[in-house]
């Protein structure tokens, strides 16, 4: 595990668009609309399960092609959150990030997602975000030339985590400057989650792969060279994914397992 600088942040917001919806909007409305509706459903529903297992409060909004998704301390009168709470945050929102980025590939039109992960002070008010993570996730959430939704170089100050099975590095490909290297977010990160105490690896494999092939279905109906950049680098940003998946899923899962026993050997040595 890769232990970076501590940032000390109050919150944690996600903001993520389409890749190709201008275009998509005037050739498929009908399927845009579905795809749009599924993103934000997703948005929606993993903002909810996020709020029934953590004690943080998590948020979404939607407008057009964009989606937000945000998450507060869980007290207004807290501190900022310690190197734990900022972790536990921002996983929930890669969580929540990669939730919409499978729900808006499963449907007649493949949607693809990309955007940024950030850290910082946020006031979320019905659906007004206001604060310093919203303004630097909206200053890069648009530029990267993939299907990524990669963590700002803010946003990785503030985490104890490196590479997991939630994020891993990478270089992300920019628009028209070259390459970040920075964290992105495993968007299998939902699939792997959804079977994690109870999937071994080849059962996971065999749901994400066709989310990976519907992701890049996306890309594929058009020859433009915007698009096929953004196809090619979208296909290397899933294989790295899913080698990355296959080389941690096994190990944190065994570690899971060895802690919840050790958890209970403690409880149940516990005098009454």
């Amino acid at each position: 595990m890769v232990v970076v600088e501590q940032d000390r942040t109050g919150g944690g917001v996600v903001v993520m668009d389409a890749l190709g919806f201008k275009a998509l909007r005037r050739t498929r409305p009908a399927d845009i609309v579905a795809g749009i509706r599924a993103a934000r459903t997703a948005a929606k529903s993993a903002a909810s399960v996020r709020n029934f297992l953590s004690a943080d409060r998590f948020h979404y909004a939607a407008l057009s092609d964009t989606v937000i998704l945000a998450a507060e301390p869980g007290s207004p009168d807290a501190p900022a959150h310690e190197a734990r709470g900022t972790d536990h945050m921002l996983l929930g929102l890669a969580a929540a990030a990669a939730a919409v980025c499978v729900e808006a590939a499963k449907g007649p039109l493949p949607l693809a997602f990309r955007g940024c992960l950030s850290s910082g002070d946020i006031v979320v008010d019905d659906d007004i975000f206001l604060g310093e993570a919203i303004d630097d996730a909206a200053e890069w959430y648009e530029q990267a030339d993939a299907a990524a939704v990669w963590l700002t170089p803010k946003a990785c100050k503030s985490i104890s985590i490196g590479s997991s099975l939630a994020w891993f590095q990478w270089d992300v490909p920019l628009k028209g400057v070259g390459t970040l290297t920075t964290l992105v977010v495993n968007p299998f990160y939902h699939e792997i989650l959804e079977g994690f105490t109870r999937d071994p690896l080849g059962s996971l494999l065999e749901r994400i792969d066709p989310i990976r092939e519907a992701m890049l279905a996306s890309f594929r109906t058009s020859v433009r060279i915007d698009v096929v950049r953004k196809l090619q680098n979208t296909a290397k940003l899933l294989e790295v994914a899913r080698a990355h998946t296959c080389e941690h899923y096994e190990q944190e899962r065994d570690e899971y397992f060895q802690e919840d026993a050790r958890a209970q050997e403690e409880y149940f040595a516990e005098p009454a």
